[in-house]
């Protein structure tokens, strides 16, 4: 296949290929050659869009935290809701979306490699926590549906990290047992605060992602 005359089209061509062979085969066995058949584009083609690939895998990161960022947004913005809704309605996009369950087969090489995860913790400090979920607290806390939180801020990045890391079995190998028992600390955590959220919702998801991770 030629170049594209619309770029846009062939840098969508790369990332979606990428990303099923990504998610296939994992991003390490996955070479330059699988995409180029994938895609029926030359190595120049993609070089032309591309330095590498992982130039192409930080892009297609970069594409999916914008998705789940748009969908967090939408749980803020939305009207005629408490924060305690709001945060439950948090809870249940960020880990029902199936933008994370495209990402789990990635993960490895993500966690594996310092950079992406400096990257993640960066991201989860600076961006989720303070624009997603402390404004939810704060609107939990003036409308009286979320309580015990004395610094929003913090408790924000406590809750991010928790849900997003420390629960996570890539980064901490774990039974099903373990992670069910970090899910009941993280429930047990979020509940003091007044956010009710469910033990079996919550376990449901991480453990599914923890036999994605064993296959």
């Amino acid at each position: 296949m030629s170049r594209n005359k619309y770029p846009e089209e062939t840098i969508k061509l790369i990332l979606d290929a990428a990303t099923r062979l990504f998610t296939e085969k994992g991003f390490e066995k996955t070479s330059l050659q699988d995409i180029m058949n994938q895609t029926k584009l030359s190595k120049g083609a993609i070089y032309h869009h591309f330095t590498s690939k992982e130039d192409i895998f930080i892009k297609i990161c970069e594409n999916t935290s914008k998705r789940t960022e748009l969908l967090l947004a939408k749980v803020r913005d939305v009207k005629n809701k408490t924060g305690k809704e709001k945060l439950k309605a948090l809870f249940a996009e960020a880990l029902g979306n199936t933008v994370n369950y495209e990402i789990v087969p990635m993960q490895p090489y993500m966690i594996a490699n310092p950079k992406f995860l400096a990257a993640q913790t960066e991201s989860l400090l600076k961006e989720v926590a303070p624009i997603y979920v402390q404004p939810i607290l704060e609107e939990g806390i003036a409308d009286g549906t979320l309580y015990n939180i004395k610094y929003p801020k913090q408790m924000a990045e406590l809750i991010s990290i928790l849900t997003s890391l420390w629960i996570n079995p890539l980064l901490l190998p774990s039974t099903d047992e373990e992670v069910r028992a970090r899910c009941e600390v993280v429930v047990s955590v979020l509940n003091q605060i007044g956010a009710d959220i469910e033990l079996e919702e919550l376990t449901k998801h991480f453990i599914a992602y923890n036999k994605m991770l064993k296959k």
